[in-house]
């Protein structure tokens, strides 16, 4: 297997603009009275190397990373908010017939190639107990594509890889990748329900610049558009080989939070929740609410 990934095989039978439908969302009355109706839209690569079949021991890996749109914002408005999260069914061995098929193991388990993935970091997982699992690294666009070459300070708490193309607010000062809830009852949007653990990407919208806003001339509306998150990127060692090649990957979806502020003193959330893997099924949902 190879440890570098493109946006391009990431995508392979998930688009980074996932091609389902939407559920309508009614606009808030804020956002009726002023030309500008915020709209978020969002991405995701997912993909899952099942290895060998039919064989006792494999290695098996864990690759994602996502990107999102924010169009037609207010021109006064400022983000205060741009998260990410990886929601992931639990992969319990043993559990039915299909005990291959829907889910993955949390990064916290006995099954992580630690040696590769926590040099000198442990993250141990037990049910809802969480710890050390804080995947912080420090951005350095010197680093190769692909690149595993990625440090933060002494502690080299290494997870993902990054790109070139990797978004600097999701990389720099306050960014942070950790694992924030595991063992938590879900409904995906697949319709299947379990377990799940949940992979948080925490951006620093400080690190915006003028860079990622265009604005309408017209209206004076602005669009953000951000790049790519860095490369999550899980590998898992001695594990149980599927008895055929898996079709589909773990289920899974993606999740982004945006939330902005205006010269009103206003505060606005924009959520939207996508399967990882629109083959399955299922439908992406969007909503904005007023939250001050």
């Amino acid at each position: 297997m190879t440890n570098q990934i493109s946006r391009r095989t990431l995508a392979r039978g998930a688009a980074w603009s996932v091609p389902v439908a939407t559920v309508s969302v009614a606009a808030p009355a804020y956002a009726v009275s002023r030309p500008c109706s915020p709209v978020l839209t969002s991405g995701g690569g997912f993909s899952y190397d099942w290895g060998v079949a039919n064989t006792e021991r494999t290695n098996q890996t864990l690759k994602a990373a996502g990107s999102l749109t924010v169009r037609n914002l207010p021109a006064d408005a400022v983000i205060t908010t741009v998260d990410y999260r990886l929601i992931v069914m639990n992969r319990v061995d043993g559990s039915g017939t299909n005990w291959q098929d829907y889910g993955a193991y949390d990064p916290g388990n006995s099954k992580v190639n630690k040696p590769t993935y926590y040099p000198r970091t442990q993250c141990s997982v037990s049910y809802s107990t969480i710890t050390g699992c804080d995947f912080t690294s420090l951005y350095n666009t010197t680093v190769a594509p692909g690149s595993a070459a990625l440090a933060d300070g002494n502690r080299q708490r290494l997870l993902y890889r990054s790109r070139s193309e990797t978004d600097p607010i999701w990389v720099a000062d306050a960014a942070r990748i950790f694992l924030e809830s595991n063992w938590v009852d879900r409904t995906f949007r697949d319709g299947k329900k379990g377990r799940a653990w949940t992979l948080k990407f925490q951006s620093d919208p400080s690190k915006l610049t003028a860079s990622h806003w265009t604005t309408d001339s017209t209206t004076g509306c602005k669009t953000l558009t951000i790049k790519d998150t860095p490369i999550f990127e899980l590998g898992y060692s001695g594990v149980r080989g599927p008895t055929a090649k898996m079709s589909t990957w773990p289920t899974a979806d993606w999740e982004v939070v945006v939330e902005y502020t205006t010269k009103d003193g206003r505060k606005w959330r924009m959520t939207r929740v996508c399967p990882c893997d629109p083959r399955t099924g299922g439908t992406c949902t969007s909503s904005t609410v007023q939250i001050r």
